[in-house]
């Protein structure tokens, strides 16, 4: 019984069973076909500007340079070709007035450079026009075209903009009714264009070889709406309905227009409407991505890119239920955590693939990307040094007084993992197994074969967890405001590199492990090995964890416990397979079934597959 079958990682799917991967954070499946491979982190550039929800470049400005858009806030630039060099404030010509940027699109040319267009509430700003020779015109909208376009009222959080070959289409809403304003090439507009039931509001505009696909989201709860137009008939050509009230993203892939709701479903256009073809699973957990534009748990217009049958997501998991009360832990997603997502629409697989966090400086392993983000922000690939490399932009906790506080934004670009100069690359990540299940009743789970890469560090380590029982659950763990904690979250503060306090949730045990989902050693995960007192979820007590944690703190994070039992490390740089007993030594080995945890640390860890071994104790074919 080999994991996975026909050396075929599949995941994630809905339920214990389905595929081979349950769960997973820092992993890779597109870059060595049949290895599941620790993947790329991604490292902070420039922060404290504004989280960017949209990189474009264009040399409007006359310079060929990056622009990123704060949303409602300010644009930034690089003044260079490169996008991980120093960004800034734009402080182009005109600039003040930009100041509340919700979308952009470069449309037409002049003066031998291209022009930049952006949407706000109140008008629309143009980077190089005739008469403002590559600096802003930031009230061209209401006063350049013969037919001025009005301001949006009311305000919206987002105004989509999208170009379809030589026509520019703008999202509106004029006394409450949804609209599309159009721009051609010759500058002359046409109010109105389109005009929508008012219970929607234009949420999306992407764009196929010959269609505009607009994304309504329903304002009174209900369905959300796709809108086809080829952009020249006197009115939409079709019009679908999504299961979900709010479009979150929407990408083409192939020249086929895919969306995300709420719910957390992914839907592919089939010829004639939409159909559900992946699933972030939040509603198996009672959960969905939050609805709001400038949302923490969500995907946000510009979080999608794409690059041949890959995309790319920028996604905010809804790790916790509230986001304003540190204290109030008692809810959340299981299996999913924030970051980069890949979702591969060839094979269908869909995994947490990069974690954003601190690191900022090579060889300082602050941590390895924090499952919880403040927001996330826009993502695409950009050419440095001749290789196409990921950019990301969110907002994260560095810490501190609480776990929920110093929240910090950035601009992120990757760095290969294989890099072991000053450590660059070196980064931890996981994968969980589905539940396995065997023909017998009952098993006595003995050992796992583990075939991997041979170690190119002799620091790489493999780390075998495994559990015959449900995750951990305690109907007597609260979190610090008196609730029912199913996920034993907790809040704790690093007293040294091996140890913390926090007040532990009931049932939690010596020998489970704890993972460090936010601030200093963010992406980790320990063995306990001592508890200074019983967990009673109001006393605070003291953590120490079987290793040293990367990074020296005394910072609050949150943190998460669960019932994994951890065997001895492979470490070995001159096998390339090993057997893991399964020591059983804290508690016992036998169950209906099981499910793994393998950690992954260091550089191009790589595994082939897994074999588990097990002694049968009950066969359902015997009398």
């Amino acid at each position: 019984m080999a994991i996975p079958k026909n050396k075929k990682w599949k995941g994630m799917f809905k339920g214990n069973y389905l595929g081979s991967l349950w769960a997973s954070w820092n992993i890779d499946l597109e870059k060595s076909l049949g290895r599941i491979v620790l993947s790329d982190r991604l490292l902070r550039v420039s922060s404290a500007l504004g989280l960017v929800q949209k990189f474009i470049r264009t040399n409007a400005s006359a310079t060929d340079e990056w622009w990123g858009l704060v949303s409602g806030s300010k644009m930034l630039n690089t003044g260079t070709t490169s996008i991980t060099t120093t960004w800034a404030a734009d402080n182009t010509s005109g600039f003040a007035g930009v100041d509340t940027p919700l979308d952009m699109e470069i449309h037409e040319s002049v003066n031998g450079e291209q022009r930049l267009f952006v949407a706000m509430n109140d008008d629309i700003a143009v980077l190089n026009t005739t008469a403002t020779v590559n600096t802003w015109d930031v009230n061209w909208g209401s006063t350049i075209p013969s037919t001025p376009i009005p301001v949006v009222s009311p305000v919206l959080a987002h105004r989509p903009i999208a170009r379809l070959q030589r026509l520019l289409v703008i999202a509106n809403k004029v006394s409450g009714i949804p609209k599309i304003d159009t721009i051609d090439k010759d500058d002359v507009v046409s109010l109105g264009r389109l005009t929508f039931d008012a219970e929607f509001t234009v949420r999306l505009a992407i764009t196929t070889s010959n269609r505009f696909w607009f994304a309504l989201q329903h304002d009174t709860d209900g369905d959300a709406k796709i809108i086809e137009w080829d952009g020249f008939s006197l009115t939409y050509n079709n019009e679908y309905n999504l299961s979900g009230s709010f479009p979150l993203t929407g990408f083409v892939v192939r020249d086929i227009p895919y969306f995300i709701t709420e719910k957390g479903i992914i839907f592919k256009y089939n010829g004639g409407g939409f159909e559900e073809v992946q699933n972030f699973n939040l509603e198996e957990e009672r959960f969905i991505f939050a609805t709001g534009i400038d949302s923490e748990a969500t995907i946000k217009a510009h979080g999608a890119f794409i690059e041949g049958d890959i995309v790319y997501l920028n996604v905010g998991i809804p790790l916790m239920l509230k986001t304003t009360d540190a204290d109030a832990l008692r809810e959340g997603t299981r299996k999913a955590r924030s970051g980069i997502w890949i979702y591969n629409t060839k094979t269908g697989n869909l995994y947490h693939h990069m974690g954003i966090g601190q690191y900022a400086s090579a060889g300082t392993d602050v941590d390895y990307g924090h499952g919880y983000l403040d927001s996330p922000g826009a993502v695409i690939k950009a050419t440095v040094s001749a290789d196409k490399i990921l950019i990301a932009s969110a907002s994260i906790y560095d810490g501190g007084t609480r776990w929920l506080t110093s929240p910090v934004n950035g601009i992120y670009r990757m760095v290969e993992n294989s890099l072991q100069s000053s450590n660059q690359g070196r980064s931890r990540g996981y994968f969980i197994t589905t539940y396995i299940p065997i023909a017998e009743v009952d098993a006595m789970w003995q050992a796992l074969w583990v075939k991997f890469k041979r170690f190119v560090n002799s620091g790489n380590r493999i780390i075998v967890k495994w559990r015959v029982r449900d995750p951990l659950n305690n109907a007597s763990a609260q979190d610090p405001n008196g609730n029912i904690n199913p996920l034993f979250n907790s809040e704790g503060t690093w007293v040294n590199t091996t140890s913390f306090t926090a007040k532990v949730p009931t049932g939690v045990a010596v020998g489970d492990e704890v993972e460090i989902l936010t601030g200093d050693n963010g992406g980790c995960s320990f063995n306990i090995s001592t508890l200074s007192a019983t967990p009673d979820n109001t006393t605070s007590i003291t953590v120490t964890i079987d290793e040293a944690a990367p990074t020296s703190s005394t910072d609050k994070f949150l943190c998460r416990f669960d019932n994994w039992t951890s065997e001895t490390a492979i470490s070995s740089t001159t096998i390339g397979n090993k057997r893991i007993p399964f020591t059983g030594s804290t508690r016992s080995n036998q169950g209906e079934f099981m499910q793994l945890k393998i950690e992954m640390r260091g550089f191009e860890v790589e595994i082939d597959e897994m074999i588990p071994v097990i002694k049968s104790l009950t066969n359902p074919k015997q009398g």
